[in-house]
């Protein structure tokens, strides 16, 4: 499921600054450093900043915030409680907030298109716990991706607490980002600490011409790792990192390269047996067929996916493929694939092997 097709993108532009906006202003309540502040530091830092000295109302958002009850409210307990409304309200009340801060502040015609896309996909997750099937939030461009993550914790909050039917709605996280393995590792706490399963598809990335060229039209670091080998090592850390969690996330591992396979299953037979269970591998119908049989035949869960749709969607979707993929060409393990079609096609034409 894309969000983007669920409310307008420039509204999850808009959400996205704010929660970039939310992480900063809790930064800057926190001089910068990581803390978890006590009742008095953050009613000392919410008067310097915002200059409200109402004290019912800070006791009153302390309380709500501290959810865990342990007497200090850090940087995931700031995120989880406070809504993008609230900081709306907060930065109005700071004075000289302007420019690309005040487009952070959302209005109320803001707020009721979100509200009409949380319904939307509200109800694309309740259709599937119902009828048991999973839903896999897709992941996109990098000025949407924090409102996309809101969302998809959101609905994995609501959806993915039955053990029985197991985890539901699964986000979708792209290994080419340089803060890939971070964002896994922050959202994998947020749903231990929340009694939630986390579930989650792992792919390389499909915006990577386009990241790094709107990247450089903004003077800013690109997101994008710098080689193929560092997005790889990205891709390894994240398995790695998700078959070691105590908690047993549900995972896709959604990937046409060999090596990333062979890690994934090199590290899952030092895993209890039970293990497998929660990891799914899956490619594209008639791309990498050779390594989805193969694992199916050692008895590894794998899937193929058959992208099906209009033309005018379909097409654009592959072209990302082909561009994902378009740094393994010259690779030795596309090289034998280009072998075994050869050879089968081959077979097909003389009745006879190679």
């Amino acid at each position: 499921m894309k969000i983007s097709a669920m409310g307008p993108p420039v509204l999850l532009e808009r959400m996205s600054n704010g929660i970039r906006e939310l992480q900063s202003f809790y930064s800057h309540l926190c001089d910068g450093q990581e803390c978890a502040l006590s009742y008095e530091e953050l009613k000392e830092a919410l008067v310097s900043v915002s200059g409200s000295r109402d004290t019912m109302d800070i006791q009153d958002r302390f309380a709500k915030l501290d959810g865990d009850g342990d007497g200090k409210v850090d940087l995931m307990d700031w995120m989880n409680s406070v809504s993008l409304t609230e900081l709306s309200e907060i930065m109005m009340r700071e004075p000289g907030v302007e420019g690309p801060r005040l487009e952070t502040v959302l209005t109320e015609e803001d707020l009721r298109l979100l509200q009409s896309m949380y319904r939307r996909v509200d109800a694309v997750c309740k259709a599937a716990f119902d009828s048991g099937v999973k839903i896999l939030i897709d992941a996109e461009w990098t000025a949407i991706q924090p409102a996309i993550d809101k969302v998809a914790t959101s609905m994995m909050r609501k959806y993915n607490r039955d053990d029985r039917r197991g985890p539901i709605v699964y986000n979708t996280y792209q290994t080419y980002l340089k803060d890939a393995r971070r964002r896994v590792n922050r959202d994998l706490q947020m749903a231990q600490r929340e009694g939630y399963r986390f579930a989650c598809k792992v792919v390389r990335g499909a915006y990577i011409v386009s990241e790094r060229m709107k990247a450089e039209e903004d003077g800013r670091e690109s997101p994008i790792c710098d080689t193929y080998e560092a997005t790889s090592a990205s891709y390894h850390g994240v398995i790695e990192d998700l078959l070691d969690h105590a908690s047993r996330p549900s995972i896709i591992i959604a990937t046409h390269n060999a090596d990333t396979v062979k890690f994934a299953v090199k590290k899952l037979s030092n895993c209890p047996p039970e293990r497998r269970d929660d990891v799914m591998f899956a490619q594209l119908y008639g791309m990498a067929d050779p390594i989805t049989y193969i694992l199916a035949k050692e008895g590894y869960r794998a899937c193929k996916l058959v992208p099906y749709g209009p033309i005018s969607n379909v097409v654009p979707y592959l072209i990302r493929r082909a561009q994902e993929n378009s740094a393994m060409l010259g690779t030795p393990a596309v090289a034998q694939e280009r072998a075994l079609l050869f050879a089968e096609a081959w077979r097909r034409l003389t009745g006879r092997g190679s």
